[in-house]
């Protein structure tokens, strides 16, 4: 009973939770895709993608300031306010010098919104609820990101969608601002010690520092430059949001009975597992773009499959890092990871822009095929040469949206 009261409580943040992840979700399909209609390069199209999650990176690292200086709800308000502004400037200009530093800024935005509303949900929490409060989190995220997409499919051509963004991240104001839940506690937020627990992570649990940083290889590449492949392959502008879709879903089937099976047998081989799943579903599309006909259904079926092995890997490496580093703050070691993943998606779209600039788009799946094969052979050889962590010093798996830590700002522990 406490933890459905616990629940109801936090509706505003949910609310306002939905409507930034909606939003959010249109603007960076609708983007990539209309710099492709305007005849961006691969290159340049990358661009956009590694300038959002730079501008991510650095919101995460600098936006618990303002947390601590004017508190959660004006934080979430200047910077909600600032992306729908980002929002509105990008649709009044067809220019990549104008586009660029504005993706920097909604990245940075975004940081700021997540941390808001994550960190908030997350002080409400204890360790009895947390599981609890962190699922509906995650079913929020992911229907907010279908039904994001679920607007572009009816949607495709229409020009304002930019405008429709504005408005969701301009609504999203109004729940978590006439809240009258207290705010959280903060404590020591931005990691001191970040490049000592860098090193002691690398040194006791190395293969979640390849997993958060190949997940967000593969989060970067995927979501910056998809369009890119769809139409590539000859299908039409509104296959893109069934193509993301597919993957989201994809993830879902997979995400927490994989979870369930971590918790129980060694994480590396189940990050080997679902590599090797994601590494068929890349070859067999790159094969399907280049030698055959790549319908949509075949289309859908191997992408949600594709999706399936590669998004739970970012929780099954960051539960692995917590296995090993239990004497680092979780502050730290979850910012750490976060950090990792989201430098991956910076440098992932640069990479793969570049490849597909020489090739083609067909090629895209290529790059995270090479991705997932690394992190395979990283796993691979873990466990051949090291034996797995007790059972008894395991800890348990939770089902974490790959976007920011959600304990990172408030006091472990803390309790409503």
């Amino acid at each position: 009973m406490r933890i459905f009261r616990l629940s109801f409580g936090l509706r505003a943040l949910y609310v306002s939770a939905f409507t930034v992840l909606a939003g959010n979700a249109i603007q960076n399909i609708y983007i990539p895709m209309s710099a492709i209609h305007l005849g961006f390069s691969p290159f340049q199209v990358s661009l956009l993608g590694s300038f959002y999650f730079f501008g991510f990176v650095v919101g995460c690292l600098v936006v618990p300031q303002y947390l601590y200086s004017v508190g959660h709800i004006r934080t979430f308000a200047a910077f909600s306010a600032l992306a729908a502004v980002s929002a509105i400037v990008i649709s009044l200009s067809d220019s990549i010098v104008v586009w660029l530093p504005l993706r920097l800024l909604t990245g940075f935005s975004l940081a700021a919104l997540y941390l808001s509303i994550e960190s908030w949900i997350s002080a409400f929490s204890d360790d009895q609820s947390r599981g609890h409060v962190i699922s509906i989190y995650r079913l929020v995220d992911i229907t907010g990101a279908l039904i994001g997409q679920g607007f572009l499919f009816a949607a495709t051509g229409y020009e304002d969608t930019l405008s429709v963004v504005a408005i969701l991240l301009i609504l999203s104001l109004l729940p978590i601002s006439l809240t009258q839940i207290q705010m959280p506690v903060l404590v020591n937020a931005v990691p001191d010690r970040l490049r000592e627990v860098l090193k002691k992570t690398y040194q006791l649990a190395p293969l979640s520092v390849w997993g958060t940083l190949l997940s967000g290889v593969v989060a970067g590449v995927f979501w910056s430059l998809i369009p890119l492949f769809v139409e590539g392959t000859g299908h039409e502008s509104s296959a893109v949001p069934l193509v993301v879709s597919s993957y989201l879903i994809g993830g879902c089937v997979l995400q927490w009975p994989v979870g369930i099976w971590s918790d129980q047998i060694d994480r590396r081989k189940v990050i080997a597992v679902l590599c090797s799943i994601s590494m068929l579903a890349a070859l067999l599309l790159t094969l399907g773009a280049h030698f055959g006909e790549l319908g949509l259904l075949p289309l859908l079926l191997l992408v949600g499959f594709f999706g399936a092995g590669g998004i739970p890997i970012y929780s099954i490496a960051v539960a692995h890092a917590n296995d090993w580093v239990k004497s680092a703050s979780v502050v730290d070691l979850s910012v750490l990871l976060l950090v990792s993943s989201s430098l991956g998606s910076v440098v992932g779209p640069l990479v793969a822009g570049a490849f597909m600039n020489s090739t083609s788009p067909k090629s895209f799946f290529v790059i995270l095929l090479l991705s997932h094969g690394l992190l395979l052979l990283q796993a691979l050889c873990r466990i051949v040469r090291f034996p797995p962590i007790s059972p008894s010093k395991k800890g348990e798996y939770h089902d974490l949206p790959e976007t920011t830590p959600m304990i990172a700002t408030v006091a472990e522990g803390s309790e409503s």
